[in-house]
């Protein structure tokens, strides 16, 4: 009997040959017999549309990760992007992708940010009553937005993102609050020169960025219960 094709996956970023994506699939195809191999593909951005295309194009390829920082550019190679429904927000808001499955040879785009995040902090938290009054994200990039959008999902009454372009943060506010119809009271902005002065009173401080912001703002005082999430595993 002729074994079938092995299926191929991939996680796309600029800097994916550090990613333990492939170890993390590798182990769960091992572990359900799955034939399927997964690696990473590294491209620079001024190659990235030309690329990609080669790579969407390969025989026997179901599905892609996308990372830093091509999680909005890969909108144009997309057959269609299926809506993240925020239930309490009672939005159908479309979202960075993160996430690619081929299917019937549609290129279908997901974002599963909003899941992973929010199933970490209810875990959490779950046997305990935490306060929902400030959250703080760290950058503004596709993660990010998509942890702003758990957050006011969750019930937080004020989102302070601090983001290295001022400018970015704003654009990403005003965006916001057009389509959650929210006080803007609830997303606030801010440079990151005023980290030091603005985290104090936070309940949770979430980095979106590959780098310590702690480290790099020595002195930073939080309150003792404050929760600290962590979505960039390298470096810790």
């Amino acid at each position: 009997m002729k074994e079938k094709n092995k299926k191929k996956a991939y996680v796309v970023g600029n800097n994916t040959s550090n990613s333990l994506s492939p170890d993390i699939f590798q182990y769960w195809f091992k572990k359900y017999n799955i034939n399927a191999e997964y690696n990473f593909a590294e491209i620079n951005e001024k190659n990235f549309d030309k690329e990609i295309k080669l790579i969407l194009k390969e025989k026997d390829l179901v599905g892609i990760n996308i990372t830093i920082p091509y999680k909005e550019k890969i909108t144009p190679h997309l057959s269609l992007i299926e809506p993240t429904n925020l239930i309490n927000l009672k939005l159908k808001v479309r979202l960075p992708t993160n996430c690619i499955t081929i299917k019937k040879n549609k290129i279908v785009g997901h974002n599963t940010d909003i899941i992973g995040f929010q199933n970490a902090y209810t875990n959490k938290t779950k046997n305990n009553k935490k306060n929902k009054n400030q959250a703080t994200v760290f950058g503004c990039g596709g993660a990010a937005k998509a942890i702003i959008y758990s957050l006011a999902e969750l019930g937080f009454k004020e989102i302070m993102v601090f983001n290295r372009t001022f400018e970015k943060a704003n654009e990403a506010k005003k965006d916001f609050l057009k389509k959650t119809k929210l006080p803007t009271s609830v997303f606030k902005t801010y440079r990151t020169q005023d980290i030091k002065q603005k985290i104090t009173n936070t309940d949770i401080a979430i980095n979106t960025t590959p780098t310590n912001v702690f480290e790099k703002t020595p002195g930073i005082k939080t309150k003792n219960n404050c929760i600290g999430f962590d979505v960039v595993y390298k470096p810790k």
